[in-house]
């Protein structure tokens, strides 16, 4: 700062000092002497306060698409999860529906096991719980 500038100086120096606490008293006696140097001021409060606001807004967009992205891959989780679990009970019912089928048809334990690649415990607990 010097006692004498030119206009561009004064709205170069406030431009750049504006928001330094250590300028204030200088940065209020040039705004007070030129009317244009205050309204640029409040323009650049203005644009501000509007930059702050759009930059909240967009943070707020921004957490609802990652909460909408969370939320998207969860369901996506489950219904794989689902998909997964039912194949398992499809295969499980269908393996059980063929050990009670080779029992009604008068094949043995042991056969059924060995044939079906299971445990003769796990044909026989399927057998008792269809009696």
């Amino acid at each position: 700062y010097k006692k004498e500038m030119s206009v561009s100086e004064e709205y170069a120096f406030v431009l750049k000092y504006n928001q330094d606490e250590r300028y204030r008293d200088i940065i209020e006696a040039i705004k007070k002497k030129d009317k244009g140097i205050w309204n640029m001021l409040e323009c650049a409060d203005q644009i501000r306060q509007d930059e702050k606001e759009w930059l909240k807004k967009i943070e707020e967009e921004r957490n609802e698409l990652d909460r909408n992205q969370k939320i998207t891959n969860a369901r996506l989780e489950g219904y794989e999860k689902g998909i997964s679990d039912g194949e398992a009970r499809g295969e499980a019912n269908n393996l059980n529906k063929n050990i009670r089928s080779m029992c009604k048809n008068g094949c043995g334990i042991e056969f059924i096991a060995k044939v079906l690649e299971q445990d003769i415990e796990y044909v026989e607990k399927i057998i008792k719980s269809n009696m």
